[in-house]
């Protein structure tokens, strides 16, 4: 099975009026922002409403913010999603196609938006609640606010880490990633961003 990742998806209950609801999305924030220039390793797992595993992957990601990011699925299925922050590319190499789609207003892309430092979205898509996990652990819950939305979000920090995200769909279908071997961008890192078409490759765009 090969899905867009929910990033890769990949990242509120309903917004208040209390004061508190500004203060826990700018302390996300804060935690976010460390995520500006780096890139580390993943491991993913798709469970469906009963629990059962129905997609385990790995692979690597880098992230640029505002609005870069990749995201290669090394195993079992090779696939790859790059963003420049004007357009998002899906690229299969089984199947040699490349999808492109524009980046803004891709709702199946919140998750990995907001960790690509889209943070407009924490106040316009979602409310924000936190909690303690354990030990060291903290929780942000991000609930969407539009009825019949389909995704909610939790984030999990380890201190000041971003070590766990859970994206789950309408289905109850729950993605969960685990990251590790955070590291700063170099320049070299940078290139990541930028895609070319594979020649021979069939190309479709989605609009």
């Amino acid at each position: 099975m090969k899905l867009w990742p929910s990033f890769i998806g990949m990242l509120l209950a309903v917004v208040s009026s209390f004061t508190s609801a500004g203060g826990e999305q700018q302390r996300l924030i804060e935690l976010l922002e460390p995520l500006a220039s780096s890139t580390g390793q993943f491991k993913q797992i798709t469970k469906d409403a009963s629990d059962a595993v129905i997609q385990s992957s790995e692979g690597t990601f880098a992230i640029q913010q505002p609005g870069k990011f990749m995201w290669r699925t090394s195993a079992p299925y090779e696939q790859l999603l790059v963003s420049d922050g004007q357009t998002i590319w899906l690229y299969d190499p089984d199947l040699e196609q490349v999808t492109i789609k524009p980046a803004s207003g891709q709702k199946d892309q919140l998750p990995i938006r907001i960790l690509s430092g889209d943070f407009d979205l924490l106040g316009s898509e979602f409310s924000i609640q936190s909690g303690a996990a354990t030990g060291s652990q903290q929780v942000f819950s991000l609930r969407p606010l539009a009825p019949g939305s389909l995704t909610n979000i939790d984030l999990v920090f380890d201190g000041s880490q971003l070590v766990a995200m859970h994206v789950q769909d309408a289905s109850k279908t729950v993605t969960q990633f685990e990251f590790v071997g955070r590291r700063d961008l170099t320049t070299q890192d940078e290139a990541q961003f930028k895609f070319q078409i594979p020649e021979g490759a069939d190309v479709f765009y989605d609009e």
